[in-house]
């Protein structure tokens, strides 16, 4: 047993904070069973932890789950964490982790990515969602399975730009702690360009996404899907501050690499289809960005079915595009066919079904149809206040419609 005068000599000559505490830390390590030991080194990899947790970061241990998590919860540093267990205090977790990164990186990785997969698969609330991208982003650069971007799409497509900027702040942890490889500083920077874009700060996502394809064009990127998807964003950013001649090699470019990469059913091939449609549009050049919109809609109805949230956008924007060369008819049924598919998969008070609102109101205004487009309109506008607040640019454009 180390003495007194000694474990003081030791304190004394730390240099850090943190080493100080390692030295009390271990001391208290040294006391404990080995698999409890072995237990607490996983414990503080995730932000919160229950036996289920500690089961699937420690499998060899798995039999002894429950009673190693009631042994946890005896140790002084270890505390609840409200709705999802306990957690390991936040400076032993730093202490830890510091070491666990310093000096058995492959084990931390190890630990991570057995965390990702478990959340991947279980998580359910906000904490557990974003809990999944703190421990994926680790080793995503090395695998890029891919998971991650999907996770993305997901809380894009429905709006959830509360989860992108809560997993921000993880990776901002571990950019903190020198943990972020050059993949996972692109990818970080890409996502501070989504949630700026959100804002209609186009300007400012655009320096973002840059930003991003400069640490990409120097990183092994070995899923086009990751390149593709971040040209499509720049490209939409420049757009939107119409830019579109700067705009349009960028997402032909992204189209050219996912049919040649992806291939042509692809949902990203898709998604890079209806974007260069929707920049040719932008530019009148309606004839060109027809067959695109048709395409990419074929692709979405076939991989993800009449009902998808991406499907209607598909319908809304070919109707836009029928409206826009005044063929009314064939835009109404489109129109109704993505309210119709918002309302139902994503809600009525959902920002996109507002434009819904927003768009078929305008489609009744330009027939003149006065006294059907203007509750449609204000209904657009009453979503949008509630769900944007009232500075936001699509609560201008309602006001203006």
């Amino acid at each position: 047993m180390v003495s007194i005068e000694k474990l003081l000599e030791r304190i004394q000559q730390a240099e850090t904070e943190v080493d100080r505490q390692w030295i009390l830390l271990e001391m208290q390590m040294n006391q404990m069973p080995d698999d409890l030991v072995s237990v607490l080194w996983a414990a503080a990899v995730p932000h919160f932890f229950d036996a289920d947790v500690l089961a699937a970061l420690c499998p060899e241990l798995a039999s002894d789950s429950d009673r190693l998590y009631a042994d946890l919860q005896n140790l002084t540093f270890v505390e609840e964490f409200v709705g999802q267990g306990q957690n390991v205090h936040e400076l032993t977790r730093a202490v830890l982790l510091d070491r666990l990164w310093s000096q058995r990186r492959d084990q931390f990785l190890e630990i991570s990515k057995r965390a990702a997969d478990y959340f991947s698969e279980t998580g359910k609330s906000l904490e557990e969602e974003v809990e999944f991208c703190y421990h994926d982003i680790l080793n995503e650069g090395s695998l890029q399975t891919g998971r991650l971007l999907d996770r993305l799409f997901d809380w894009w497509t429905y709006h959830q730009i509360d989860c992108i900027q809560a997993a921000l702040q993880g990776f901002e942890e571990h950019e903190r702690a020198e943990r972020l490889e050059a993949f996972a500083l692109g990818f970080s920077l890409h996502l501070k360009g989504l949630v700026e874009m959100r804002a209609a700060n186009h300007k400012r996502a655009e320096q973002f996404f840059e930003q991003a394809a400069t640490i990409y064009d120097g990183t092994e990127i070995k899923n086009p899907r990751y390149i593709t998807t971040l040209l499509r964003d720049l490209g939409n950013s420049k757009q939107a501050q119409g830019h579109y001649k700067a705009a349009v090699p960028i997402c032909e470019q992204s189209l050219r690499i996912s049919k040649e990469q992806l291939g042509d059913r692809h949902l990203d091939t898709a998604t890079s289809l209806n974007n260069l449609a929707g920049l040719y549009e932008s530019q009148g050049r309606y004839g060109e960005a027809e067959p695109l919109y048709a395409e990419a809609l074929e692709i979405r109805k076939a991989e993800l079915g009449d009902r998808h949230p991406d499907t209607a956008s598909s319908l809304n924007n070919l109707a836009a595009l029928y409206r826009a060369q005044g063929r009314y008819g064939e835009a109404k049924p489109l129109y109704i066919g993505a309210l119709e598919i918002r309302k139902a998969e994503l809600g009525d008070r959902h920002p996109s079904t507002a434009s819904s609102l927003n768009n078929l109101a305008g489609l009744y205004k330009s027939q003149g149809r006065y006294g059907e487009a203007e509750p449609l309109y204000v209904e657009a506008l009453e979503i949008r206040q509630a769900e944007l607040g009232d500075r936001h640019p699509d609560t201008a454009s309602s006001l203006n419609n």
